[in-house]
Formats: structure tokens, sequence, C-alpha cells
């Protein structure tokens, strides 16, 4: 899921591959302490902490389109 995303929200291969990577990384760090909640979905969770990952990996690299940056 979280390659497919970053495939659709334009990344070439090669990104998609690094900010999925990014996403593992942060998800293995963030399963520590998570607590499921049956009421909410895990797959919006995962999609909003991919979001940002993406949003975080297109702002470092100065590409249009990579979220905000405070001037």
């Amino acid at each position: 899921k979280v390659y497919g995303w970053c495939r659709k929200w334009s990344l070439q291969e090669a990104d998609a591959q690094d900010v999925t990577q990014i996403v593992m990384l942060k998800l293995a760090e963030k399963m520590k302490s998570f607590s499921y909640d049956p009421s909410r979905s895990f797959r919006g969770w995962l999609r909003t902490l991919t979001h940002h990952a993406w949003s975080d990996f297109m702002t470092s690299r100065g590409r249009p389109g990579g979220g905000c940056v405070s001037r």
C-alpha cells in the first residue's frame, strides 16, 4: 500500500522505494507504543504517516508541490 500511494503521488520508482523504506522505519518505531483502536482505521493512520513522509521527502528535495515551506 505504501509504495502504491507513493507512486500515485507522482514519485518515480526509486523515490517511491526510498519513501517506502522511510515509512517502514517510522512504522517500526511507532509500533512500539501503538495501541489498536477498532473504531479507527489503521489504513487511514498508515496513509497519514506515509503522506507526511512523502511531504518531508518532497520538501527536502526542493521539488514543486512538496508541501508547505515556511519563509
